[in-house]
C-alpha cells in the first residue's frame, strides 16, 4: 500500500515538474516572440511611408485637377467660337441658296425669252421693233430688246459672281471651322487623358490609405503585443510594480478636457472612429507629467500620435503621453511620479496644441477618467 502511494506521488511529482519545465518553455517561446522597439519603429515607418504616398498621390491630383480645370475653360472658349463659326456657316449656305435659286430663276427667264424668239422665228421682235409710226420708234424699240437681252445676260453673270463669292467665303469659313474642330479635339483628347490620370491617382490613394490602414493596424498589434511582454518583464528589470491608487493629472496647468474617451468624429480623418484617450487642452509648451512611478517603454515618432510616451507602471498597466513638441525622457529610463517628461504640442493628426492620454491596461486601453485623481 505505502509503495503503491509512494508511486503515485512519484507520478504527480514527475508531472508537476514536466508541467513546469512545458510553461516554462512557452513563457520563454513567448517572450522569443515578442515584438521589439525596433519592430514598433519599423512598423511605424510603413505607416509614414504609406502616409507620404498617399499624401503624394493627393498632390499630384490637385496639381491635375487644376490642369483639368483650366482645360475645360480652354474648350469651352473654343467651342463658343465653333458655336459662332457653325451659325455664320449657316448663314452663308442659306445665302448661297437664295443666290443660287435668283441665278436659276434669271436663267430660266433667259432661256425662255430666248426659245420664244427662236420659236417664233425672231417675228415678234421684228414687228415690235417697225411697229412704231417712225424710224426714231424703230431705233428706240430695237434699243430696248437689246437692253432687255443685255439686262438678262449682265444679271445672270452678276449672280454668277454673286454665287462664286459666297461659295469662296463659305469654303473659308468651313476650313476655319474645321480648324477650330481640330484644335478643340486636341483639347479633349489631351482632357481625357488627364481623366485617365486622375482616376489612376484616386485608385492610388485609395491603395496607400489601405496600406496605410493595415499597417497602422499592425503597429497597434505591436504595440499592444509590446505592452503585454513589458508586463512580465519590467519589474525584474527594475521598473516599479504598480499597485493601485489614482494616477496624477497629466497636465498640471490646465485640466480642460476637449475630447473624451469613446467613439467619435475625428478632426482630422473626418470619420468616426473610436477615441482612445481623453484630450486636454493645453498652452503650446506646457509641462507634461509622469502620472505615476514607471519605465519608458516607448519615447518616440508616430505618423498619428506625433512624438509620444509610453510608461509601464507595472500590474499590466501603462499610460500614454501624444502630440508633444518635444520629449524629455528616453527609452528605458525609470520615471517618478509627477516628473516633466514631454513639453505640449500638436504633431502628428491634431488640429491645436493638447495632451492626447491613454491609460493601457493588460494591452487595452480604457476609459483613463476613472485612474485620474
Amino acid at each position: 500500500m505505502n509503495k503503491k502511494f509512494t508511486s503515485f506521488i512519484s507520478v504527480i511529482i514527475v508531472i508537476c515538474l514536466l508541467l513546469a519545465v512545458v510553461a516554462s518553455l512557452i513563457a520563454s517561446l513567448n517572450a522569443f516572440a515578442a515584438p521589439t522597439q525596433s519592430d514598433i519603429n519599423e512598423a511605424q515607418r510603413k505607416v509614414e511611408e504609406a502616409d507620404k504616398k498617399k499624401k503624394e498621390a493627393e498632390n499630384q491630383k490637385k496639381s491635375v485637377l487644376a490642369e483639368k480645370s483650366e482645360l475645360e475653360l480652354e474648350i469651352g472658349v473654343i467651342q463658343e467660337k465653333l458655336d459662332e463659326v457653325n451659325a455664320e456657316l449657316d448663314a452663308k449656305t442659306l445665302e448661297l441658296q437664295e443666290a443660287e435659286k435668283k441665278a436659276e430663276n434669271q436663267y430660266s427667264a433667259m432661256k425662255l425669252r430666248l426659245r420664244t424668239m427662236y420659236e417664233d422665228n425672231s417675228a415678234s421682235y421684228i414687228e415690235l421693233i417697225f411697229s412704231g409710226e417712225s424710224i426714231s420708234d424703230a431705233i428706240f424699240n430695237y434699243e430696248l430688246i437689246k437692253q432687255l437681252i443685255t439686262y438678262d445676260n449682265n444679271m445672270y453673270e452678276e449672280l454668277c459672281k454673286t454665287q462664286a463669292r459666297i461659295e469662296v467665303v463659305k469654303n473659308e469659313i468651313e476650313q476655319n471651322k474645321n480648324t477650330i474642330e481640330s484644335e478643340k479635339n486636341k483639347l479633349q483628347e489631351k482632357n481625357n487623358a488627364l481623366q485617365v490620370t486622375i482616376d489612376k491617382l484616386n485608385n492610388d490613394i485609395q491603395d496607400s490609405q489601405a496600406e496605410k490602414d493595415a499597417a497602422e493596424q499592425e503597429m497597434q498589434r505591436l504595440k499592444q503585443q509590446y505592452a503585454a511582454s513589458l508586463r512580465t518583464t519590467a519589474p525584474a528589470a527594475g521598473g516599479a510594480v504598480y499597485t493601485g491608487g489614482k494616477l496624477q493629472w497629466p497636465t498640471p496647468s490646465t485640466y480642460y478636457i476637449t475630447s473624451e474617451y469613446g467613439y467619435r468624429f475625428h478632426p482630422t480623418l473626418k470619420v468616426w472612429k473610436g477615441h482612445t484617450g481623453v484630450d486636454i487642452g493645453a498652452g503650446y509648451g506646457a509641462s507634461v507629467v509622469a502620472a505615476e512611478d514607471g519605465t519608458v517603454t516607448v519615447a518616440g515618432y508616430n505618423v498619428a500620435y506625433g512624438y509620444y510616451i509610453i510608461i509601464n507602471h507595472g500590474g499590466g498597466l501603462s499610460t500614454l503621453y501624444a502630440h508633444n513638441s518635444s520629449l524629455l525622457v528616453s527609452s528605458g529610463q525609470n520615471v517618478t511620479r509627477g516628473q516633466t517628461i514631454a513639453k505640449v504640442g500638436s504633431t502628428g493628426y491634431s488640429t491645436g496644441p493638447h495632451c492626447h492620454f491613454e491609460v493601457i491596461v493588460n494591452g487595452v486601453t480604457t476609459d483613463p477618467m476613472p485612474y485620474l485623481q
